[in-house]
C-alpha cells in the first residue's frame, strides 16, 4: 500500500543531499517505521522524516520513548555506509551524537555532553536519544535508518514520575528557543559536513571528538553487561565505537551496556 506522501517545503535547508526529500507529518507510529516504508517505495539515501508526535517511538534497550504534549523533534534520516566509510556502522550513533552536541553547544548550552553509547545529556539529565537500524531491501539495497528523539519543548512537570529526575527538555535551558526547523536544518547541514570528514580521517576525528564531549571523562563508571557489573575508568573509545574500560585487572572493550553510576577520581 502506497503512503502517497508529498515532500514538505523546507526553505531553511542548505544541504546537498541530507533532508532531500524531507517529509513532515503531525503524528505517526514511529519515524523509523515511516522512513523504512518510504525506502521500500523507492526513496533513496538522504530522505528524512520529521514528526511532531510519535505513538510507538523506541528508546534504548527496547524501552518505549515517552512523548511530551507539545511537538518535539522526532527525526529519522536514511544513510548508507558509503557516506562515512571507512568508519564502521557500529560507530555511527556516536558520530550522530557528536554533531548534535556541537549544534546544541553552538546555540549556547555548553553543559551538553555525550553519554555512551547513544544519548545526549544536559546537566546530568537526558535530552536526546539516538538509534540506528539496518534496512535491507532487494535487490542489494542496504540503508541505515538513523532516528533521533530530542525533547524540544515542555516542562519538568510533564514528565512521568520515573523520569522527572532524569529527563530534561531544550526549552528549560535555552531562551529564546530556536525553531525546530532552524535546529534541524543546522543539524543536517553539519551532519553532512561531518560525514565527509569521517571519510578522510574518521578514526582520529571520531575518537578525539568523543573524548572532548564524553560526560564521564576522568570518572570511574559502573556498567552492567549481560547481568555482570564492571567498574573502571573509561576515557575513550576504539574505532568501532566500543568503550574502552580500564579495570584493575585488564582493559575491556564494551560494545553495549548500561552505565549505572559514576564517581570522580580522587
Amino acid at each position: 500500500m502506497s503512503l502517497n506522501l508529498k515532500a514538505s517545503r523546507f526553505p531553511e535547508l542548505s544541504t546537498q543531499y541530507l533532508g532531500k526529500p524531507f517529509f513532515h507529518v503531525n503524528t505517526t507510529e514511529s519515524t523509523q517505521t515511516l522512513l523504512k516504508t518510504l525506502l521500500q517505495e523507492g526513496h533513496q539515501e538522504g530522505t528524512a522524516v520529521l514528526c511532531d508526535h510519535q505513538i510507538q517511538g523506541k528508546g534504548s534497550r527496547g524501552r518505549k520513548w515517552f512523548n511530551l504534549p507539545k511537538p518535539q523533534i522526532y527525526l529519522s534520516i536514511a544513510l548508507t555506509q558509503e557516506m562515512f566509510a571507512p568508519t564502521p556502522i557500529s560507530a555511527l550513533n556516536i558520530a550522530l551524537g557528536i554533531v548534535m552536541v556541537n549544534i546544541i553547544r553552538h546555540f549556547g548550552i555548553q553543559s551538553c555532553y555525550l553519554k555512551w553509547p547513544n544519548d545526549i545529556y544536559i546537566h546530568q539529565r537526558k535530552l536526546c536519544g539516538i538509534l540506528s537500524d539496518l534496512v535491507q531491501l532487494k535487490p542489494h539495497r542496504t540503508f541505515i535508518a538513523s532516528g533521533i528523539g530530542l525533547n524540544y519543548e515542555g516542562t519538568p512537570e510533564e514528565f512521568p514520575d520515573e523520569l522527572k529526575e532524569t529527563g530534561t527538555v531544550l526549552s528549560e535551558h535555552l531562551a529564546p528557543l530556536p525553531s525546530r526547523f532552524e535546529l534541524i536544518a543546522s543539524y543536517l547541514h553539519e551532519l553532512e559536513v561531518y560525514l565527509k570528514l569521517l571519510q578522510k580521517d574518521g578514526e582520529t576525528r571520531l575518537v578525539s571528538d568523543f573524548e572532548r564531549l564524553w560526560i564521564f571523562k576522568d570518572k570511574v563508571i559502573q556498567i552492567q553487561l549481560d547481568g555482570t557489573l564492571f567498574e573502571g575508568l573509561a576515557n575513550t573509545i576504539d574505532r568501532n565505537g566500543a568503550l574502552l574500560l580500564e579495570t584493575p585487572n585488564k582493559m575491556l572493550k564494551i560494545y553495549s551496556g548500561e552505565i549505572l553510576m559514576t564517581k570522580t577520581i580522587d
